[in-house]
């Protein structure tokens, strides 16, 4: 009997390891996502307008009071773009001019375009 408990006890174990260590979502990860130049983005800003776009560059701060926590600027070489986060989305913890890839959509604004990102990736 104890025995049998034993054995069950371990493949339960196992299938708990193997099943919980699988990290695959079933969604694309954003590194698979075709990533497009901010230059061309910009240059474009008209083809872009409502679409979803990935672009890279460095991450600073648009400014150091709490009230600009759901906002970014994106730069890549003389090229930047002002970033705002969906509600949804929660930053993960960056550092000023740390290169990250963001997955948004690019509105058009009276000023210059801005991108609503769904999601930040830290480049490593």
């Amino acid at each position: 009997m104890r025995k049998t408990l034993l054995i069950i006890s371990i493949a339960v174990t196992l299938i708990l390891i193997i099943g919980c260590g699988s990290k695959g979502s079933g969604s694309p990860q954003i590194e698979t996502v075709p990533t497009t130049k901010l230059e061309e983005v910009l240059a474009k800003a008209e083809e872009f307008t409502d679409k979803n776009v990935t672009v890279k560059g460095n991450f600073f701060a648009s400014c150091t009071d709490s009230c600009c926590d759901n906002e970014f600027i994106l730069k890549d070489g003389i090229n930047q773009i002002k970033v705002f986060k969906s509600k949804e989305l929660e930053l993960p913890k960056m550092k000023s001019s740390q290169p990250i890839r963001i997955s948004g959509i690019l509105k058009a604004t009276a000023e210059n375009p801005v991108i609503l990102a769904s999601s930040v990736e830290i480049i490593k």
